[in-house]
């Protein structure tokens, strides 16, 4: 990078110290990998002896774009290793993804790329060419963004498996008597029942995965990298799921209702085996996987100062910060504290 022209603001910016911990002028600064919310982060950093790093200049700013954010990481796409029998990106690059009424791709948000948008609305969901999971182990991995329910509903499926209005197989969100949104997995196999995994909450990403295990006969939901839920059937002989007629797979579509959900979903796979629990966070954490689509973001401190390369300022009594790179320099943004990320420690030298 280029030095700013304050002498005491010349550190080393490539090279770490021993202690993992670079320094710039009066500060030092950790980069930490584990994924916490922003409380969380921030009980870290002062269990470290700091606070998660408040950003008080143009030059501080410059400083951990380009060595935090910008740093060169050779990584393989989870993906191109795992090499799923079925992959849809759902940006519109796919050739096999049918969209009915008004669903489209476009951008999730302002930061990223294009993703499926459902609106909710009768009959405006899209579907894929019908997999042959019947009698194999399976995994099926997704990205969504939930954002409600359409006409005052409680349930909305994100993918589902039918035949003709009866159901096969579901990974759906629902609403409890308090109003609280969780994620839900059920799959017609002995009748293993509903899987029932964490909270959701509206307009924030999260990472959804459940696995079927026919030889071990037991069946698992992930939830942003982590096992949320399994059950264990014990029924004896091979546990098949029903055929079905359809010759698609539906995405955002309650089929016997005629109903969609209103989410953005994208980065739809399918494996014919089960996956490991390594495998699925591997999916999850890839940081190439997520620059491409949610891009790769990190804790801060509350904004102290605007500066010259942010064009808003941030509410300093209600807001969680997170920083990531934007040509020249790096973009602050407002996020829900309950997000989960990296994070970056400052303290004082």
């Amino acid at each position: 990078m280029t030095c700013p022209r304050q002498e005491d603001l010349c550190a080393t910016p490539r090279k770490a110290y021993a202690n993992n911990w670079y320094r710039l002028g009066s500060f030092e600064y950790e980069n930490i990998k584990s994924r916490k919310n922003w409380e969380e982060a921030n009980s870290s950093c002062s269990e470290k002896g700091g606070a998660l790093a408040s950003i008080d200049s143009d030059q501080e700013l410059r400083f951990i774009t380009e060595v935090f954010l910008k740093s060169p990481v050779t990584v393989v796409d989870a993906m191109d290793r795992l090499k799923p029998e079925f992959y849809w990106k759902l940006d519109g690059s796919d050739k096999d993804i049918v969209l009915h009424g008004d669903a489209e791709f476009r951008n999730a948000n302002k930061k990223s790329t294009a993703a499926l948008r459902l609106k909710g609305t009768a009959d405006s969901y899209a579907t894929t060419p019908v997999i042959d999971i019947k009698s194999t182990s399976f995994t099926i991995t997704l990205w969504v963004r939930f954002e409600g329910f359409y006409g005052g509903h409680t349930k909305g499926h994100l993918f589902s498996y039918w035949d003709e209005d009866a159901l096969i197989g579901k990974i759906f969100l629902e609403s409890s008597s308090s109003g609280i949104i969780v994620i839900k997995a059920y799959f017609e196999m002995a009748q293993l029942g509903t899987l029932q995994g964490g909270d959701v909450k509206a307009r924030n990403w999260y990472h959804i995965a459940f696995k079927w295990n026919r030889s071990s006969k037991v069946a698992k939901l992930f939830q942003n990298g982590v096992k949320v839920a399994e059950k264990v059937s014990t029924s004896s002989g091979d546990l098949d799921l029903p055929a079905n007629s359809i010759r698609s797979f539906d995405i955002g579509y309650k089929r016997d209702a005629k109903r969609g959900i209103i989410a953005k979903i994208a980065r739809l796979a399918v494996f014919t085996r089960s996956l490991s629990a390594s495998n699925i966070d591997m999916i999850y954490n890839t940081p190439k996987f997520n620059d491409n689509f949610l891009f790769y973001e990190k804790w801060i401190g509350k904004k102290h100062a605007h500066t010259d390369f942010n064009d808003q300022l941030v509410d300093q009594n209600s807001t969680c910060v997170s920083v990531r790179a934007r040509e020249p320099y790096g973009k602050m943004d407002k996020i829900d504290c309950d997000s989960t990320m990296e994070f970056i420690c400052k303290k004082t030298v």
